[in-house]
């Protein structure tokens, strides 16, 4: 959770399995405190951001008090969360991107991140507490409903919304799994 990373020499490791000391002793790098991992927070393994860079990101959980979810439509959400991100910041689409979502024991982890080198600061910026929930109803308002005949006509996804050329054909995003999963998260929060 710090943004401490270190490349990975071996595939498919899961948590702290395999951990180099030097991982397993760092201090969070924004905090002056004890060793890091004491906590055991959970990891992302395996996944290259920015080849050897530093850059910003966005990690929180879904909860599943928020209402249950399946990978579709995590991953669905996940993409419009990012659309909705540039959007929101009114930058390119390419500068944000996200991690595809892992499920853990309480919830779902997603994680968004700038697609610059060193960062460059975007998703830091929703981040901040007056940003929270104009982003999020942004999203909602401007990738998910958009108007009243694209939410009643759109099934799962389209160009306008959360198709994107990076969509696969055998894995459709499922919209309405989104926009429903973020309307109920809206109202109770």
């Amino acid at each position: 959770k710090c943004g401490y990373s270190e490349p990975e020499n071996l595939i498919n490791q899961n948590d702290y399995d395999g951990l180099p000391l030097s991982f397993r002793e760092h201090r969070p790098l924004r905090k002056f405190q004890a060793i890091c991992l004491a906590t055991r927070p959970a990891l992302i393994r395996n996944v290259a951001l920015a080849a050897r860079t530093t850059t910003d990101l966005l990690q929180f959980m879904w909860l599943n008090d928020l209402g249950t979810a399946d990978e579709i439509a995590m991953q669905s959400l996940t993409l419009a969360l990012t659309i909705g991100a540039a959007r929101y910041l009114q930058i390119d689409t390419r500068s944000i991107s996200s991690l595809e979502p892992v499920q853990r024991d309480n919830g779902w982890e997603i994680v968004l991140f700038d697609t610059h080198p060193g960062g460059a600061g975007d998703v830091l910026g929703l981040a901040n507490i007056e940003n929270q929930r104009p982003w999020l109803e942004s999203v909602l308002d401007n990738v998910l409903i958009i108007d009243e005949e694209h939410d009643q006509t759109c099934a799962r996804a389209c160009n306008r919304c959360i198709q994107t050329h990076r969509t696969r054909r055998n894995q459709m995003p499922n919209r309405v799994a989104a926009r429903d999963l973020l309307k109920t998260a809206l109202k109770r929060v």
